[in-house]
């Protein structure tokens, strides 16, 4: 049986990388339809804000007369629970309204900053630890920045939904490996019960201490004739028999050897 559990072991263990190769790109491709989804979903909120933006500067408003801004931040954050906060901001990351009481005159990072000072780009996303950043940049009339739209939304919804899919994936995965484990089990032993019947017989036959073959019948050794066994039994007696006559010639030839060198 030593064989059968080597192959069983082999094979699960294949199969346990394989399940786990699968179980990680669907983690990976499964958070980042999550992310893209919920990052879409902000984006048309900060369109909706931005548009408002452009219109009102379009009747020749600046940004920071538009005070009627944090009431429709707070109307807008509303939309969805996992925004944390709307804020419009000037070219240098200062919070000028926001939907987040307290957040005004704030001024948010660097790496913000400096999405929102490209000139390559109008909307982009950060990922931090607890939050998703979005933001749409805000241009005027000679399409120089003046600032943007920046919404934060909090992770917890997020992460938890990913976790839960990481558990269903992993126990969807152990559940595939012992169903797997089980049926290989079962066509293993029926496919090849031939060759390791063949195989034990002769691994132990060979392995284990010599003993002639008239010892064994005295001890009632019984073991079943099949295979190879009678051959490696004959095999064993033909070699203890030369070993025998090698070992008769030896000591006939050795005296003789010893008288020519006296003389």
């Amino acid at each position: 049986m030593r064989l059968y559990f080597k192959f069983l072991g082999m094979t699960a263990t294949v199969l346990s990388l394989v399940l786990g190769l699968l179980v990680f790109m669907s983690y990976m491709k499964y958070q980042n339809i999550i992310s893209e989804i919920v990052s879409s979903r902000l984006m048309v909120v900060s369109d909706s804000v931005g548009s408002s933006i452009d219109e009102a500067m379009g009747y020749g408003m600046k940004l920071q007369e538009l005070t009627q801004l944090s009431d429709m931040l707070v109307r807008s954050q509303k939309l969805d629970e996992g925004i944390q906060e709307i804020a419009v901001v000037n070219a240098s990351g200062q919070v000028l309204f926001s939907s987040a009481a307290g957040r005004v005159n704030h001024k948010f990072g660097a790496a913000i900053t400096a999405n929102l000072n490209r000139e390559s780009q109008s909307d982009w996303l950060i990922e931090e630890q607890d939050y998703l950043v979005v933001g749409l940049n805000l241009r005027n009339a000679l399409e120089l920045p003046i600032g943007g739209v920046v919404i934060r939304y909090s992770k917890a919804e997020y992460n938890t939904s990913v976790a839960e899919m990481l558990e269903h994936l992993i126990k969807g995965a152990l559940g595939l490996l012992v169903l797997f484990a089980l049926l290989l089990a079962v066509l293993l032993g029926l496919s090849f019960k031939n060759f390791f019947l063949f195989y034990n017989a002769t691994y132990k036959e060979l392995t284990k201490t010599e003993r002639p073959v008239d010892e064994e019948a005295r001890h009632g050794h019984k073991k079943a004739r099949t295979y190879l066994m009678t051959d490696v039994r004959i095999a064993r007696r033909n070699q203890s028999q030369v070993k025998e006559q090698i070992d008769g010639l030896t000591s006939k030839t050795q005296p003789n050897a010893v008288a020519g060198g006296e003389r």
